[in-house]
């Protein structure tokens, strides 16, 4: 049964909190909140007098808020941010259990894998997804690639939250090959300037670095790797560190219409997420996506329907406590 204090703890895991004002997990660990169903959190919020404790910028005093558990909840969600790397970009990252760094070769490896951006052609991908059916959960982004100077290029915009929270960025990355000893070999990296606003307190900027690599040995396998925050930047006044994460994973191209693919994710604040997908074209116009990871549970089911030069993606994401995740993704092959 899911817990008051499981909800919590959820909570944290999931949002991976990124300004400082999660501390509110901290107070429900500590006051051991009785073994009741999260209906009982429901119930009890609008008649509960709910403290945030930061000492960031955006907060600097003791706020009591009084509102309806149906608005609490949400913000609460919101206030703790979600990690963008979490399940990566992209409706066919979600699908394969957030192992974006391998499955890339599409706009959204910008994000989850400079490395991994296209090797030709044009691209302009739109994706959006609504985090547990919550409306402030809602997270959009657009991006392409091309060519540009002899290297592969990307760039792309996402804004999260609604409008007493909003988190958003743009991005920039290249990618360049090269060949040693017969072994394909690709190094990308990519900058990105985000932009935190709370409502009625104040924002915040930060600059942040990625790197990654992409490996081909041969027999149709790929390894590959990417930091995220490489420089461990931090955001505002009090200078809240921002999540240094780091990924590595093996994908392997089975079959011409199969491919599977498993990832380790390092959290610095936070145990090994492990993660694993596959897609499989039973005929060239039908993508069927599967996946699934740990910390938190979930599995991923999905898929892409290829009708050229458009290729549109559907995938779900099941939480074990908060449910199903919605997102859909469609991209333009010019």
């Amino acid at each position: 049964m899911f817990t008051a204090g499981a909800f919590a703890g959820t909570a944290e895991r999931i949002y991976r909190p990124r300004i400082g004002l999660h501390k509110w997990v901290g107070i429900c660990r500590k006051k051991r909140m009785p073994d009741r169903p999260a209906l009982w959190l429901s119930w009890m919020l609008p008649f509960m007098r709910i403290i945030f404790f930061s000492n960031s910028r955006f907060v600097r005093t003791v706020i009591p808020v009084y509102v309806p558990a149906q608005i609490i909840i949400p913000v609460l969600l919101s206030i703790t941010a979600p990690a963008i790397a979490q399940t990566g970009f992209g409706a066919r990252s979600m699908a394969m259990g957030g192992t974006g760094l391998l499955s890339g070769n599409d706009s959204w490896a910008v994000f989850n894998n400079p490395a991994a951006l296209p090797d030709s052609g044009i691209t302009v991908s739109f994706y959006g997804t609504r985090y547990f059916g919550f409306s402030e959960l809602t997270e959009t982004a657009v991006a392409g690639s091309a060519g540009i100077l002899g290297v592969r290029a990307g760039a792309g915009v996402f804004t999260y939250g609604f409008d007493k929270y909003r988190e958003s960025g743009f991005r920039f990355g290249v990618k360049i090959p090269f060949t040693l000893q017969d072994v394909g070999l690709e190094a990308g990296i990519a900058a990105e300037w985000r932009h935190i606003s709370i409502e009625n307190y104040s924002s915040a900027s930060a600059l942040l670095l990625d790197a990654g690599l992409v490996l081909h040995p041969g027999a149709g396998i790929s390894i590959a790797g990417v930091v995220s925050n490489t420089a461990g930047s931090a955001i505002g006044e009090s200078r809240e560190p921002l999540p240094v994460v780091s990924s590595v994973g093996i994908g392997w191209q089975a079959l011409s219409q199969l491919t599977l693919t498993g990832a380790a994710v390092k959290d610095n604040r936070f145990p090994v997420s492990w993660r694993m997908g596959g897609e499989y074209r039973p005929v060239h116009y039908l993508d069927l996506r599967a996946g699934a990871m740990t910390g938190p549970g979930q599995f991923n089911v999905g898929i892409g329907i290829r009708l050229n030069p458009v290729i549109t993606s559907i995938s779900a994401m099941n939480h074990m406590d908060l449910g199903w995740t919605p997102s859909v993704e469609l991209t333009v092959m010019l």
